[in-house]
């Protein structure tokens, strides 16, 4: 039997989280917001979210947003996912906004929080033929 559970999660800063009317139409948990406070409201429920994982044993890493006015910018599973052999895969994403969240450092900055990365699979070029693969 093959059993899979992280003992870490990757986490990105909600800087710019809010509603994208680019990606809404394909985005069925999407609502359209016009509350002011959603963004201290979401910088509040991250930090409340960092606690919880500190109280529960779970480790985690916290990465500033490459592009910190990105409304989905705290999804990287959509861009990217890290593997137990050191695998990098990036994904091919539909709109430029969640295309301009991927950061070209990542493997630079998961190998200064100590991950091992062995190989990066790049599927983001997809994209360009119409082939979508979001996380």
């Amino acid at each position: 039997m093959i059993t899979q559970a992280a003992s870490s999660v990757i986490l990105i800063r909600p800087t710019g989280f809010g509603y994208d009317p680019e990606t809404a139409a394909s985005n069925t948990f999407q609502q359209r917001i016009t509350d002011p406070e959603v963004k201290r409201r979401a910088a509040e429920e991250f930090d409340e979210l960092l606690e919880a994982l500190r109280t529960c044993g779970i480790g985690f890493t916290v990465l500033d947003p490459f592009y910190p006015q990105a409304p989905n910018g705290v999804f990287p599973n959509n861009w990217f996912s890290t593997h137990g052999d050191g695998t990098v895969v990036l994904y091919p994403m539909l709109t430029a906004s969640r295309r301009a969240e991927r950061d070209p450092d990542l493997e630079q900055l998961l190998k200064a929080e100590g991950f091992k990365t062995r190989q990066t699979l790049d599927f983001s070029g997809w994209e360009h033929r119409g082939l979508i693969l979001e996380g």
